[in-house]
């Protein structure tokens, strides 16, 4: 929280997929956002971090019912302004966010950042056939950390049609050396996109934005946006 006496804006932070609230670069958003005068609220999905849940039992359905929940607890909190709210999505939290925002028109601002919405087309750059086989027939599959369920996959689509369903403005963030989300994923998302929109490519950026130069272009470039659309 800022620290002001009159009500501020807010801004949702939605990590990505076996991610956690307490990943340092959310950390660093909350501290600097903090300064400016913006509120953040970070949060763990389920079977992540210091929720409750089984990672195995993680769903796309399940996250957004999370992220509804996380904005329920957000908007209570007697400083936030309802009104001027904004979500801040990586990789599939980008994609949670989006789905959110379309059943639930209540954010002012949105920025994606290596947003992952083509889950049907990223799933074969993440995994070979033989993989995604084995993972239908077991039900289940086996990664270096965690192990997960079935419906992970069932629900993995192309998701990207969605964003023509968004109106406010939404600022795209990716990195030119991104090899888990390539660079044209968000390019034909940023086509997609309805309102006022912009698109910024952090050429020292990977997918993870955690190099010093990455995690400052990421803080400046939301910062900047959240500022001039919340």
């Amino acid at each position: 929280m800022p620290k002001k006496s009159k009500k501020v804006p807010a801004v949702m932070i939605a990590h990505g997929f076996y991610g956690g609230k307490s990943i340092r670069k959310f950390v660093e958003i909350g501290r600097r956002f903090a300064e400016r005068g913006i509120a953040v609220l970070r949060f763990d999905f389920s079977g992540c971090g210091d929720s409750e849940g089984d990672f195995r039992n993680m769903s796309i359905r399940q996250e957004v019912e999370d992220f509804k929940a996380a904005y329920k607890f957000l908007v209570k909190q007697p400083k936030i302004d309802k009104k001027r709210i904004g979500f801040l999505g990586y990789s599939l939290g980008a994609l949670i966010a989006c789905l959110f925002q379309v059943r639930n028109p209540v954010a002012k601002s949105l920025v994606l950042v290596s947003p992952a919405l083509d889950q049907e087309n990223l799933m074969k750059i993440w995994l070979t056939p033989q993989k995604i086989n084995s993972w239908k027939k077991k039900g289940y599959a086996d990664m270096p950390k965690y192990r997960i369920g079935i419906q992970y996959l069932n629900e993995a689509k192309d998701y990207t049609p969605v964003v023509s369903n968004i109106k406010i403005p939404t600022l795209i963030l990716h990195g030119k050396k991104d090899e888990d989300v390539p660079l044209k994923f968000s390019r034909r998302l940023f086509k997609v996109l309805a309102g006022e929109k912009k698109m910024a490519i952090a050429k020292e950026a990977d997918h993870n934005f955690e190099s010093h130069q990455a995690l400052n272009k990421l803080i400046n470039h939301s910062l900047r946006w959240f500022k001039e659309t919340l």
